[in-house]
């Protein structure tokens, strides 16, 4: 994974900058920021979805990748921008990728330029800047040139995606707001069609298409995508209260803040006693929450033993995921993937 990172960022960096020079064509004020302000972001990802796509076409057909190969995994970028966009919105997260989030940069803007109510300014600006993003993404995929049967299967299999993205964005939403615990299967669900499709099964199965893979090939990487993107989200919740924010690049602690229903969470409510859950009732939804009380969740996950659970629900994941990968056409791609997200620190 490291690999096909390192060879594919540059070249999804340049044509996402190229292809952000379109999105001045009107002239319009706000083509400009637009322009340059979604390449910018675009560049401090790591990728991966485009990467994974790219790569996977080169281990399917053993040949370079095209121009439109190229500019397909461009427009992916894009579109996972727009979810990044409002999705930071959503949850009031003020971090996205080591630097304040849209809505705050716009928000300083505001303030810069003395304008009234700054944050209501910032975030109904970036709302739109995710808008821009998708359209433009859309744009740039009607300008591809590949035959009309393989253009017309990389759209519908595009949308489809990522509308179950949004139906899975509602659902996570619906879930924060429910005052009672979710099931683990619904909280695995939401994972599922929120973030593990698009992230690995979408990128499979553009790159089957692109390479006329049958259909046997097809659902099996596309039910590996559904495996490697749970354990993708799984370790991405520890991170995201464990891990180093210098390195993680979002705010420690933010799922707690917006009293996310994580499978960590969900396990915590089912196990505690009434003593620890009057705790977890004043720091879940709790706003600026201290390192103090980021330990007492983290004393109470061990006392619980609840990374334990995770890791043995990972494990089980990991089994499943290894008897497919042995069916895949390229073996040694698709485990060093895995490998890959069983290591990650970001």
């Amino acid at each position: 994974m490291h690999t096909i990172l390192k060879k594919y960022k540059p070249r999804i960096d340049e044509r996402v900058k190229e292809l952000g020079k379109v999105l001045e064509m009107h002239g319009l004020p706000w083509a400009k920021d637009a322009s340059t302000r979604l390449p910018t972001f675009i560049k401090k990802g790591k990728g991966v979805r485009s990467a994974l796509l790219l790569g996977t076409i080169e281990v399917l057909s053993e040949n370079d990748v095209s121009d439109d190969d190229i500019s397909l995994a461009s427009a992916l970028e894009y579109l996972h921008s727009a979810l990044l966009i409002h999705d930071d919105l959503i949850d009031h997260d003020e971090l996205r990728r080591g630097e304040p989030s849209a809505h705050k940069q716009y928000e300083a803007i505001a303030k810069q330029q003395g304008y009234g109510s700054p944050k209501a300014y910032g975030q109904s600006i970036a709302l739109c800047l995710g808008d821009v993003a998708i359209f433009s993404a859309y744009l740039f995929l009607s300008r591809l040139s590949y035959d009309p049967s393989t253009k017309d299967q990389l759209l519908q299999t595009i949308s489809k995606e990522f509308l179950t993205v949004g139906y899975g964005e509602m659902d996570d939403i619906e879930l924060t707001y429910e005052k009672t615990t979710p099931s683990i299967h619904r909280v695995m669900t939401m994972y599922r069609y929120k973030t593990a499709r698009y992230t690995f099964s979408l990128p499979f199965l553009l790159a089957c298409i692109i390479t006329h893979q049958d259909k046997t090939v097809r659902r099996t990487l596309e039910l590996l995508g559904e495996d490697l993107g749970v354990i993708f989200q799984l370790t991405d919740d520890m991170l995201t209260l464990v891990g180093n924010q210098d390195v993680v690049g979002k705010t420690v602690g933010n799922d707690i803040e917006e009293n996310k229903k994580t499978l960590y969470a969900v396990l915590l409510q089912e196990r505690v006693n009434d003593a620890d859950k009057r705790t977890l009732q004043t720091l879940f939804g709790k706003k600026s929450l201290t390192r103090q009380d980021l330990d007492t969740i983290l004393e109470l996950m061990d006392r619980y033993n609840i990374r334990a659970s995770l890791q043995e629900i990972i494990n089980d994941i990991v089994k499943t995921t290894q008897s497919k990968i042995a069916m895949t056409p390229s073996p040694t791609f698709f485990e060093e993937i895995l490998t890959f997200l069983l290591s990650r620190e970001k």
